[in-house]
């Protein structure tokens, strides 16, 4: 059986799969998630933000909320340039967050009150959709986030009261933004996997391909 990061990460690669679009779509979905040992809950799209809820199997037990990460439109690509603050958070990001946060956390309510296998929670997330996580894995009391090739989401105001792993890849770029010197830092901690080869390779150690490709390695 994979471990979790390698779980968590291939749930993410399967939160990219456009389950909105059509029926042939969403089962395909829900046979992938089944074949990483979940089951599927609940799907959200809302105003660009989606996102899976999974019940594990009895013997991984609990639930596990992935975010969908950045797709090239609009609507993504203007939630990762809102770099303001609201509250010393990404403004974009929450407001992200905000589209189907009210049905998640209904969700989930219903969900643990009928299935007490499945009070535990874990939110991740790749990219736009680590970020994302981290902001809902407060709003819900996760008992864990995990991202992978998250940017950051903070400033140095914040302290979170939830665990963070975070990962990053090689030279994945996307973590070293919204820089530093505008006020953002990174929360929890993080796990650098792969290695930085001579020639940087930003872009192309961003994909969730390789995040998975390392994990399944360790």
């Amino acid at each position: 059986m994979a471990k979790l990061p390698e779980r968590l990460g291939r749930l993410s690669e399967a939160a990219y799969i456009k389950f909105e679009k059509n029926d042939e779509e969403y089962a395909k979905l829900a046979v992938r998630v089944q074949e990483l040992g979940y089951s599927l809950l609940s799907t959200y799209d809302e105003k660009g933000t989606q996102a899976i809820l999974c019940k594990a199997t009895v013997a991984l037990g609990g639930m596990v909320l992935a975010i969908r990460g950045t797709e090239k439109n609009k609507t993504d690509i203007l939630t990762d340039l809102r770099v303001k603050f609201y509250g010393g958070t990404h403004r974009g990001f929450r407001k992200a967050w905000g589209h189907i946060e009210s049905a998640v956390a209904n969700d989930i309510k219903e969900y643990r009150r009928t299935d007490r296998r499945g009070q535990t929670l874990v939110v991740c997330g790749h990219s736009l959709g680590g970020a994302i996580s981290i902001i809902a894995g407060e709003s819900l009391e996760a008992d864990l986030v995990m991202t992978f090739g998250c940017p950051r989401v903070h400033s140095s105001e914040v302290r979170l009261k939830i665990p963070v792993i975070r990962h990053q890849h090689g030279w994945d770029i996307v973590p070293f933004v919204p820089l530093a010197l505008m006020g953002y830092k990174h929360v929890g901690n993080r796990v650098q996997i792969g290695t930085r080869s001579w020639i940087p390779r930003p872009l192309k150690d961003h994909s969730i391909a390789r995040y998975i490709k390392v994990l399944s390695r360790l």
